[in-house]
Parts: structure tokens; sequence; C-alpha cells
């Protein structure tokens, strides 16, 4: 199938029609120069690489190396060595699970621009949360979050971390800031943990389920009373 840029760009904001969004799913998997156009217009997918060019005196090429290798994975991927960069520097160990610091490294690369081209729709949304709900295993969908105050819904979407899924889900606050809650299978301690990642304010916390975590660059009594306000949601 032919995709032009007006779909791949439909995709990223989750309005593509359901025949051609499985359609290209599945062509994705095998067709490279597929992926790097899908990639090219990811309004992150840029700002990842500018932020390698500041660590590294080589540029770094987030182009799929085979069709195993989704490009959102790539990103991920590229968020730890951002992370593990900044831990070589500072010469401390992390403190908490690794993939609070993958998602934090990958939060600090989103801006108020990155996020004002996501135009959300309540189908597109539905349809997102369902591939997180199938993924990892949870039940919530997008008039969970509708009500939270002060927070936009925008998108949601499955990267990865070790091979295992990785939800983010995304919100606007209400000066145009990035908030992220992303979440992993397995149980946590329920009780929220503030902790400062990558230079962000995060909050964390598990279910008996599932663990999650709240990151943005906004000050820490705001994201902790959007944390409490998310965990009675999930």
């Amino acid at each position: 199938m032919t995709y032009s840029d007006e779909d791949l760009i439909a995709f990223h904001n989750g309005v593509l029609e359901t025949a051609k969004t499985d359609a290209l799913v599945q062509d994705l998997e095998t067709d490279c120069q597929l992926e790097r156009r899908l990639m090219a217009l990811d309004p992150a997918a840029q700002m990842v690489k500018d932020s390698f060019a500041l660590i590294s005196p080589q540029p770094v090429d987030l182009s799929p190396k085979t069709a195993a290798s989704p490009y959102w994975m790539s990103l991920a991927v590229a968020a730890s060595t951002v992370a593990a960069a900044v831990m070589f520097w500072t010469v401390l160990p992390p403190s908490g699970p690794a993939w609070h610091h993958q998602v934090s490294a990958y939060q600090v690369l989103y801006t108020p621009e990155t996020i004002s081209m996501i135009a959300p729709t309540q189908d597109g949304l539905a349809e997102q949360f369902a591939t997180l709900d199938t993924a990892l295993a949870i039940d919530f969908g997008a008039g969970s979050f509708a009500d939270i105050a002060g927070l936009d819904l925008l998108r949601a979407q499955l990267l990865g971390f070790e091979g295992a899924p990785l939800g983010q889900i995304v919100f606007a606050d209400t000066l145009g800031r990035p908030i992220a809650l992303c979440l992993m299978a397995g149980g946590a301690d329920p009780s929220l943990a503030q902790a400062e990642l990558s230079g962000l304010n995060t909050v964390s916390w598990g279910s008996q389920t599932h663990q999650f975590i709240l990151v943005g660059a906004v000050p820490a009594d705001e994201l902790q009373a959007w944390a409490e306000a998310l965990r009675a949601e999930v």
C-alpha cells in the first residue's frame, strides 16, 4: 500500500482510519524506507538527534537498522543513551528503577512546541488506549483522564524497555508544558515517591499489577497534585 505524508501525520496524531492503520503497522515490520519516512515526520525525532549532538562528538544515526527494530524503539534506546551519558558525567549511581531514568531522559527532549502539533480526537485516543490496554494488560480508556484539572490529554503511545511494553500518556498543562505518565507491568508500592531525574521532577507509585511514573518540567507540588489525581484514576 502507498502512504502519503498526510497519512503518516494522521497516524502520529491517532486519526488515521483503522484499516489503513492496521496495514501501516504491518508494512512497518518489513519496510525500512517507510519507517524512515514515519520517523522524519515525528516532531520528537529531530529533538533526539539534536540532544545527541550536545553530548557526542560524532553525529548519531537514529535511522532503523533492521525491520525488527521500529523507530519508536530506536527513540527509546536513544533516550537510554542520553541517560547513560548524564550518569557518566555525574559519576553517581542511579537510584530507582532503570526505566524511570530512561523515560525521564526521553521527556527532557519534549518542549511545548513538540506537543503543540498533536491534534487529539476521541476516536484516535480510543484506538491508542486500546493498544495500550492490550499490550499492558490494563483496562482504561481516554475517558479515565478527561477530568484531571489542569491537564489536557493529547496522546497515548506504546514504547518499549528491554523488550517489555512501556506506555506513555502525554498531557499538556495550562501553560502548554508537556507532562508524561508512563507505565509498565509489575506490582509496586502504592505510595507516592518524589524524585528529580534528568533535571525533571517525577512522582512514581504502583499498584498490584503495574508501575507508574509522572514526569514533567513543572514545580514538584504541581506534579504531586496531578499524581494524586491520576493515581485515583488508574
